[in-house]
């Protein structure tokens, strides 16, 4: 499991596969996806999102890069596909909560 965790949140801000954290763990990809949503409570993709989150709202609050750069930076992949997450989850845009935070 440490393995597992390490890996996630040395690599949450890049793209990555299920397949390496297991081969990172030496398990097959079906044992780390169980043994990780037993010990953890959420799949390796939800806990990434979370580090991925927290790394935004920090560059937020403390950087002034756009929100695009953030998204790019934290692993999004594109600002729509941030936006969208940051919703659903703090039920704010990204840019409302940025206002909030100053």
């Amino acid at each position: 499991m440490t393995r597992m965790l390490r890996y996630i949140e040395e690599h949450a801000t890049t793209p990555f596969k299920v397949e390496d954290v297991a081969r990172h763990a030496g398990l097959s990809i079906s044992r780390s996806v169980h043994l990780f949503k037993s010990s953890v409570g959420k799949t390796m993709i939800e806990y990434a999102l979370e580090i991925r989150l927290s790394a935004a709202m920090e560059r937020m609050k403390y950087t002034a890069l756009t929100l695009e750069q953030i998204a790019e930076d934290c692993g999004f992949g594109s600002y729509p596909y941030f936006h969208r997450v940051f919703h659903k989850r703090y039920g704010v845009a990204p840019g409302v909560y940025r206002r909030m935070e100053y």
